[in-house]
């Protein structure tokens, strides 16, 4: 893994950071990770997981980490979702002990949590919760999205001016989709007052001129220099525009809803690796494959009013309930699990910070002990039934911090990335050809087994483009973690048969990535490239996949 300083891991001002974060779980930037402590002006050249605020004062950390709370501050009324809006509000004495550190502090646990590929999601993955048909995941509570709708009046023969004008600004894109509009004919009315210059028309006089209404999305961040841009290509002196506020849902928020592709008893049993006192409340084993299934590692209380708008819900996980919850949840059929917040967070908090680590080009690694406060009294969070005795969690806890950013991310296993035949997997695709697109790629260690994986959503691109691009990032990736003997296989014969020489590679754009490549297969001591069949590459492809769905 490259150094800290490198240029790959470079330190950043925390106010671009806050940003990036939020556009690395695919969170609306207008509700950023809240600073606690620190400057917006100050530079951060690596991220901590930490449990809570109370973990702070035994954090063995660089003075250059900036800390992520997983836990909202003991503050405020305790409903998370009004920690959404609500500044901090914790005590003084809090907040001078955190600015005395000099450290910068964040409580990013609504991100961590809803976010692209947070925990919510993550423990969805787990139990094979899918979307509904094609559709993907959804929140239970979704945020809002970061946009505004930018309303103009303009004449016909101004109408590609104008929007060409604003599209330049950065409005018009919907998901994939760039140069968004819609317009519709009509009649605008004016007189001109004195000292006015019409440019249709006479001062003076009514008129009656052909125009278009013409709507366009942009992100709130751009609503000035797209308002700008419109009135500064129209022709008129005055030209009249509104902006409206939208509240369309995004694709994150508060938990995650689907079905089981499993059924409860499958659900309860892969819980209970992450949670060994997860409880039990219903008929969990009786939950049926295909049922619907809610999640939200938070208290039920939070989402309760969403989770009672869901009809024929037939199993719900959830991390802190109280017990008229449970009996209002049982009365409605609901067999409910009581997952540890403190406990799957742990269990998963390696997983995510190496997520983050390669979204956001920065090291982020877990500290140890991302204990969870004490929830509140009479709410259950993990009350050790007969039915819950599980076995204890297969996987390892989150690692303590090291010198070696690798080492807290990926296990005890970095340090042995040189050792042995490591094997590369990688696909792309793309809707439309070109259209969204996306790539995927499997690491696989010299034992065979999955070590990780990565799916990156690339904009419109051909299905060409996206497979070169999943095979250097793949190799990228590889080639930092240090390992020296590869094997690479794709499904893409032409890909294949381009890498090793058999045909030229003659498109322009992927010229540049083909040479990118051979730059880094140099790095390797040994490379042995091979196609293989779609079935032999189904987990790249899956992986691309998802990536293509937002769920990565």
């Amino acid at each position: 893994m490259a150094a800290a300083g490198s240029t790959r891991f470079a330190a950043r001002p925390v106010a671009t950071l806050l940003d990036e974060l939020a556009d690395a779980l695919g969170w609306p930037r207008s509700r950023p990770a809240r600073l606690l402590a620190g400057e917006r002006a100050g530079r951060a050249g690596r991220l901590v997981l930490c449990g809570d605020e109370a973990a702070l004062a035994s954090l063995d950390a660089p003075a250059d980490a900036a800390v992520l709370l997983a836990a909202p501050p003991a503050a405020g009324d305790g409903r998370l979702g009004r920690r959404v809006y609500d500044p901090f509000a914790g005590s003084s004495d809090d907040v001078a002990s955190w600015r005395r550190a000099e450290r910068v502090v964040l409580d990013a646990s609504l991100l961590l949590a809803g976010g692209r590929g947070g925990i919510d999601e993550r423990i969805a993955t787990r139990i094979g919760l899918a979307g509904v048909g094609t559709a993907p995941l959804r929140p239970l509570r979704s945020v809002a999205r970061d946009v505004a709708k930018l309303v103009g009046y303009v004449p016909d023969d101004s109408l590609e001016a104008v929007r060409d004008a604003v599209f330049a600004a950065g409005a018009g894109t919907i998901g994939e989709y760039d140069r968004c509009s819609w317009s519709v004919s009509g009649t605008g009315t004016f007189r001109g007052g004195e000292g006015t210059n019409p440019a249709v028309g006479t001062r003076g006089e009514f008129e009656q001129v052909p125009e278009v209404r013409l709507e366009v999305v942009v992100p709130r961040a751009l609503v000035d220099r797209a308002c700008a841009a419109f009135v500064d290509a129209h022709p008129y002196e005055e030209s009249a525009f509104d902006v409206v506020p939208l509240a369309i849902p995004a694709a994150v928020g508060f938990g995650r809803i689907g079905s089981l592709t499993g059924g409860g008893a499958a659900a309860w049993s892969t819980l209970g690796d992450l949670d060994p006192e997860l409880a039990a409340y219903g008929r969990v084993d009786s939950v049926p494959a295909g049922a619907r299934c809610a999640v939200y590692g938070g208290p039920l209380r939070d989402v309760l009013d969403a989770v009672l708008l869901e009809e024929d819900l037939g199993l719900l996980v959830v991390g802190a309930a109280s017990e008229p919850e449970l009996e209002l949840l049982a009365d409605r059929g609901v067999a409910v699990l009581v997952l540890d917040r403190s406990r799957s967070f742990e269990a998963l908090a390696v997983e995510l910070a190496g997520h983050l680590t390669r979204a956001l080009t920065l090291p982020v690694v877990a500290s140890a002990g991302l204990h969870f406060p004490a929830s509140d009294e009479g709410e259950s969070t993990s009350v050790p039934t007969a039915d819950a005795a599980l076995p204890a969690p297969a996987g390892a806890p989150a690692t303590a911090i090291t010198g070696d950013p690798a080492a807290s991310v990926f296990g005890a296993a970095a340090a042995e990335f040189g050792e042995g035949t490591w094997r590369l997997h990688f696909d792309g695709g793309s809707r439309g050809n070109p259209g969204p697109a996306a790539y995927g790629w499997v690491l696989y260690a010299p034992d065979g087994e999955e070590f990780e994986a990565d799916g990156v959503r690339i904009g419109s691109a051909t299905n060409n483009v996206a497979e070169w691009t999943g095979l250097l990032r793949g190799l990228e990736h590889a080639a930092q973690r240090g390992i020296r003997t590869l094997s690479v296989r794709g499904d893409s014969e032409l890909v294949i048969k381009q890498v090793t020489g058999a045909y030229r590679v003659k498109n322009a754009a992927l010229k540049p990535l083909a040479e990118e490549v051979k730059g880094v297969l140099r790095r390797f001591d040994k490379v042995d490239v091979k196609h293989v069949y779609r079935d032999g590459n189904a987990r790249a492809d899956a992986v691309a996949n998802e990536a293509m769905d937002g769920l990565r």
